[in-house]
């Protein structure tokens, strides 16, 4: 007895439904003010194939940057800059050498020439203190 009443309903809910779905193109109303205006021409499309490629020129994109890490970076003595190791932005490590100051030639000849005379007193102790031994 139980079973009739569902059967019932279910009977009356598919009937309703299938009497509320509407065919393409039964709903023109012919006096209504849309359609009595033209119709607008299709457009155009062009239809063009992608492909893979490299991107050329400049993009900029606004951003807000923060660093992880700050380090100090100090001279150990004055001069400019007549090389530059490391680009700006590059990931350097400790100890690593990032620019040549000008002057560095300079310096390295001093001293050169410093180690050749100091070389030169030493050879000539040793030859006096042979001669006096000698």
């Amino acid at each position: 007895m139980r079973a009739l009443p569902m059967t019932v309903i279910t009977i009356l809910l598919v009937g309703l439904f299938a009497g509320c779905t509407v065919k393409p193109g039964s709903l023109k109303d012919s006096g209504s003010a849309a359609n009595s205006t033209s119709a607008k021409p299709p457009l155009l499309v062009q239809v063009v194939e992608a492909k893979a490629s490299t991107a050329t020129g400049d993009l900029l994109i606004p951003a807000a940057l923060s660093v992880e890490v700050a380090a100090m970076v100090l001279a150990q003595r004055d001069g400019i800059i007549s090389q530059l190791a490391a680009q700006e932005g590059a990931r350097v490590s400790k100890g690593q050498v990032i620019a040549l100051l000008s002057g560095d030639d300079d310096l390295r000849a001093q001293l050169k020439q410093a180690e050749l005379v100091q070389a030169g007193v030493d050879a000539g102790a040793r030859c006096r203190a042979r001669a006096v031994q000698g």
